[in-house]
């Protein structure tokens, strides 16, 4: 496995300074079949860390899904979490906050995390 770097930096949401962070974590696997077996088993224990559902998001890579985190989420209150498979390449956006987001917040989340890896994926494919 080769790591890549996590970006780290400051977000604000609504024009108001929020204490928290976005992370993204990507992976290449050593072949796609790794990288296979691996999504299935973050997807699989997904469940089990998540506060709500688990949901698919189609047509991103070749495999994504996204939950509320609680099980890895302290200290932060809310802990966003975005999984992408795509060949041989994994790659995790966090987005956690040290004081709660409210609904608003989440449901704007996840359509920009998703943004940035449509973005960083061909980025990382050229």
């Amino acid at each position: 496995m080769a790591s890549g770097a996590a970006c780290l930096q400051g977000f604000r949401t609504a024009g108001t300074k929020v204490d928290g962070r976005s992370t993204i974590y990507c992976t290449a696997w050593k072949d796609v079949a790794t990288a296979i077996k691996q999504y299935k088993y973050r997807l699989s224990s997904a469940a089990q860390e998540a506060r709500g559902p688990v949901v698919r998001e189609p047509g991103l890579g070749r495999g994504a899904f996204r939950y509320e985190n609680v099980k890895e989420a302290a200290p932060f209150s809310d802990d966003l979490r975005l999984l992408v498979r795509d060949s041989n390449l994994e790659c995790e956006v966090q987005v956690q906050s040290l004081k709660p987001l409210t609904a608003q917040q989440v449901t704007a989340a996840w359509p920009a995390m998703t943004k940035t890896v449509r973005a960083l994926l061909p980025e990382l494919r050229s």
